[in-house]
């Protein structure tokens, strides 16, 4: 039985100390035109259908259709299924059922000859061949096709209400308050001897369980052979937890609707694991790709992608959980920084966190880890990693890298400077033991009116890079990306094919020496010995050259934009898109890192961990809608035009729920276009 509820997302694992899931809100009223859902389905097409107070939607993944009624003395419908011929049924709550039929709910009224009197369903269950409406008395079944009355099944016992009625292998089942279970099978009502205050049977496909409902807390059972059980251990859950319903997605993903969350159940063991807690979560489906679905009963509808995507919530506040930058740690530990300016060190294994001692600032602008001296580098200063108090203030800007002797070469507002490694010491001057620092010696200054230090230029520097054999490093000003060579006093302006500046922003090498930059204006560019060789912008498809930071994992480059996160397969020269493949299209990135088989994401809302790094695995889309017609005539493959008429209308609609925005439409028509024409994402 579907929750008909008359009573009474957002977030994952309580106890996992501030990580919750990583969900999609449909917003109201814009996506989602009411919150209050009672029920959903997820049909063989591909189709998410949706009961509402107000009335029946169907979901594409783009737009919400309201189903209309021919007949209907009230709108709010529950109870959705769809029957062995794929038509969708559903009954609204003065026990008026109604099936879809060429894009209106058509009502399906009983034989009226039949006088059953007054009588409230709880229940129908549509058959093949009948429908079986469930009184606490009775169960009356009828014929689908008709609309005669064939038969009613009485309750077991004068005051024993039937309280659970479903299809469970093509056989119909029932079960009463005293523990009576009637099946179609044996068409009679057995003993099963397991009373229940109320209860619920749970059709797992390849098994049936029942367990009790509301504040019920006996232990659930199997049902084996319709007059056997096997009692399964106790769920452990909260006795003020209201259970409004338990659901099978998939044969053996079981989940507990309640009024205070979703609960996964684990029916051997009796383990449940709490999502979307303070949320009265009305039921759960799982799209065609993978993606589950929670409706609530006041908070509309929520998308999650993955239950193993999860959001790092550090400090519990909206305001400091907004986080700009991360970094790794060797050990697996990340260190974060927000838009208030503070440093935390999380151990992800254990949610312990480390918060160093900062007064709030602007924004953290960048986190380094330098291996060499086991610190932590950033514009708020430089850390040791389990020491609460920092080594020194200093304001390293837009970033730091280590040259050849050890020294620091960092880019900020004003300029490029060096200094040496010794943190908390106020002579930071290094000593200028190659031609390249002889040449700017006389160009000494005191960094923030305190530090001595090199200035390499007086412009402002947005990036920097030593090389990985350290025989030069590079600097990206606003106005041009600078080669500089320690044992040379000349200094190399690399240029792009144009003979235009390079304007990096973020800056790598790959291991055979090229370098790659991310540009501000002009994508990505791969640069072999001073030249570029190779140039991906927005035509190669890229989400925007507008390039924000730059990460090599193996034979890929990943380039987080300021319009999406992309990979680059270097050996096949191919752009994906993962943000869309993730179902994240709609997420701000603020930064990114990748460790031990995780991406993890710096968002305005908390930290985004997705722990597995492959392409979505079913990125397939659905058309359930396919067709033409000419002069009001349906169109078959290889048809022929009838007379001089040269009219066609196509009908179509494709369901793609993980990235719904990236889909568009293009048609030609074979023999007489030249080009693809394309059509928006909401035509049909």
């Amino acid at each position: 039985m579907r929750i008909v509820p008359v009573i009474l997302l957002l977030f994952i694992f309580s106890q996992l100390k501030g990580q919750f899931p990583y969900v999609k809100k449909l917003n109201y009223p814009e996506q989602l035109p009411t919150q209050v859902v009672y029920d959903m389905l997820t049909d063989s097409k591909g189709y998410i259908w949706l009961g509402t107070d107000r009335g029946l939607y169907r979901f594409n993944g783009r737009a919400f259709v309201a189903v209309p009624f021919d007949n209907t003395s009230f709108k709010a419908v529950g109870y959705l299924q769809e029957d062995a011929q794929g038509t969708i049924w559903c009954m609204n709550f003065y026990n008026q059922l109604f099936y879809f039929q060429k894009d209106t709910l058509r009502r399906y009224i009983a034989d009226k000859n039949t006088r059953i009197g007054p009588v409230t369903f709880q229940n129908v269950v549509v058959g093949t061949n009948d429908i079986k409406f469930q009184a606490f008395k009775n169960i009356y079944r009828f014929d689908k096709r008709n609309h005669r009355l064939l038969d009613i099944t009485n309750a077991p016992l004068s005051f024993d209400p039937i309280i659970s009625s479903l299809h469970h292998k093509g056989q119909y089942y029932a079960f009463s308050n005293n523990g009576f279970l009637f099946s179609s099978l044996h068409n009679k009502w057995l003993n099963l001897k397991r009373p229940y205050r109320d209860f619920r049977l749970v059709d797992g496909k390849n098994r049936l369980l029942g367990l009790g409902v509301g504040y019920e807390r006996k232990a659930p059972i199997e049902i084996l052979t319709g007059d056997s059980t096997v009692q399964l251990p106790r769920m452990d859950l909260p006795a003020d937890v209201y259970i409004f319903q338990a659901i099978c997605i998939d044969n053996k993903d079981f989940w507990l609707c309640t009024q205070n969350g979703a609960y996964k159940w684990t029916p051997e063991t009796g383990e449940v694991r709490c999502y979307f807690p303070n949320e009265r979560v009305s039921d759960v489906v799982k799209d065609y790709q993978g993606n589950y679905w929670f409706s609530t009963l006041d908070n509309g509808v929520f998308m999650c992608t993955s239950l193993y995507n999860t959001m790092l919530k550090i400090y519990n506040d909206p305001l400091l959980d907004n986080f700009t930058k991360l970094a790794g740690l060797p050990d697996g530990e990340i260190v974060t920084g927000n838009s208030q300016g503070l440093l935390t060190k999380t151990n992800l294994e254990t949610m312990e966190h480390l918060r160093y001692n900062l007064v709030r600032e602007r924004q953290t602008e960048f986190i380094s880890y330098d291996s060499l001296s086991n610190v932590i580098i950033s514009n708020r200063g430089v850390f040791k990693r389990d020491k609460k108090e920092p080594l020194e203030i200093m304001d390293f800007n837009k970033g730091v890298t280590r040259d050849r002797y050890g020294n620091l070469v960092y880019a900020v507002f004003n300029g490029a400077y060096v200094i040496n490694d010794k943190f908390g010491s106020k002579h930071r001057r290094p000593e200028p033991n190659c031609k390249l620092y002889h040449k700017f010696s006389e160009d000494t200054v005191h960094f923030q009116g305190i530090f001595e230090s090199i200035l390499l230029r007086p412009k402002r520097a947005i990036s920097v890079l030593s090389s990985n054999k350290k025989e030069c490093f590079w600097v990206g000003y606003d106005d041009g990306l600078y080669e500089y060579h320690y044992d040379q006093d000349s200094i190399r302006i690399l240029k792009d094919e144009r003979k235009d500046p390079v304007i990096a922003k973020s800056l790598l090498q790959l291991p055979d020496g090229d370098l790659v930059a991310g540009t501000s204006t002009r994508g990505v560019m791969f640069v072999h010995n001073g030249t570029v060789q190779k140039t991906y912008t927005t035509r190669e498809g890229l989400s925007s050259d507008n390039i924000w930071k730059l990460l090599r994992e193996d034979q890929y480059i990943w380039v987080l934009t300021d319009g999406g996160l992309d990979r680059i397969d270097t050996e096949k020269g191919i752009v994906s898109n993962y943000l869309e493949d993730y179902g994240l299209t709609s997420t701000i990135i603020n930064d990114f890192i990748i460790q031990k088989g995780k991406i993890l994401f710096a968002t305005p809302a908390g930290i985004l961990i997705r722990y597995n790094l492959p392409k979505y695995l079913n990125f397939q889309i659905k058309f359930p809608l396919l067709r033409a017609g000419s002069n009001g005539t349906e169109l078959s493959n290889n048809d022929i035009l009838p007379g001089k008429n040269r009219d066609i209308v196509f009908y179509f609609e494709a369901l793609h729920y993980l990235s719904s925005n990236a889909l568009t439409y293009q048609y030609r028509l074979k023999g007489i276009d030249t080009i693809w024409r394309s059509v928006g994402n909401l035509t049909n």
